[in-house]
């Protein structure tokens, strides 16, 4: 079933690593994305925390930039995403994961978080939740 995912939150940092793990996760025919609502340049310290310098060194994307696009379901990483995401056209299916990002620039902290975080992404498109949640989306669009 094509759909289109974005993954959100308040940095454009945990969800480049939740859409990328999506990427080798969902359905063939997903188009998957990533925003920040309100984007952070990244530390060259918190880069290196993180350990992914090529999905990081990306320009980060602001969800003011694709705003207008129509989404089928919309997942909004940590409560602060949760509390601010802003209803979107099209008024997509919502998901709010409560997982928090680290608060500082530990390598260990970030992998522990990332582990977590690939976790949900493969649950949520192996277990049915996705596909659920997207019928139920097209059901309330007919």
């Amino acid at each position: 079933m094509d759909s289109k995912i974005l993954f959100l939150d308040i940095k454009h940092l945990s969800s480049r690593f939740a859409a990328a793990y999506a990427g080798q996760t969902a359905e063939s025919g997903s188009v998957i994305k990533s925003a920040g609502i309100s984007p952070a340049l990244l530390s060259e310290e918190l880069i290196a925390a993180c350990g992914e310098k090529d999905l990081l060194s990306e320009p980060s994307v602001s969800l003011k930039e694709i705003e207008s696009e129509q989404f089928d379901l919309v997942v909004n990483i940590g409560s602060e995403a949760a509390a601010k995401s802003p209803l979107l056209s099209g008024i997509p299916a919502v998901v709010n994961w409560n997982l928090e990002e680290p608060s500082d620039c530990d390598s260990g902290s970030w992998m522990e978080f990332t582990k977590n975080l690939r976790v949900y992404v493969e649950d949520f498109f192996r277990h049915g939740s996705f596909n659920a949640l997207l019928r139920q989306h097209i059901c309330l669009e007919n």
